[in-house]
């Protein structure tokens, strides 16, 4: 299993090829060039760094395959943020 998720305008992908990481409902990826993971619960989303700081959270949505993630840092991010599926 390969799926792959991308938004170019924030430098957000995010890469699902390990099964145990599937099924543990964890997405490994990159952001602002650095290593995250992002895990859905419910109807929200948490994008952490390796050091389990948050990045951004809030709520998600589904678009056919593609994720639209709304963060809860409207400031930086005013939009909702949209992960391509490719």
């Amino acid at each position: 299993m390969h799926n792959k998720w991308v938004s170019t305008e924030h430098n957000l992908s995010f890469e699902n090829n390990d099964l145990n990481a599937y099924y543990s409902k964890i997405i490994n990826g990159t952001f602002e060039a650095g290593k995250v993971f992002i895990t859905f619960e419910g109807s929200e989303f948490i994008i952490k760094n390796q050091n389990l700081e948050v990045k951004l959270s809030w709520t998600y949505l589904f678009d056919d395959l593609n994720i639209i993630l709304n963060p809860i840092d409207t400031n930086n991010y005013p939009n909702p943020i949209t992960l391509k599926f490719v």
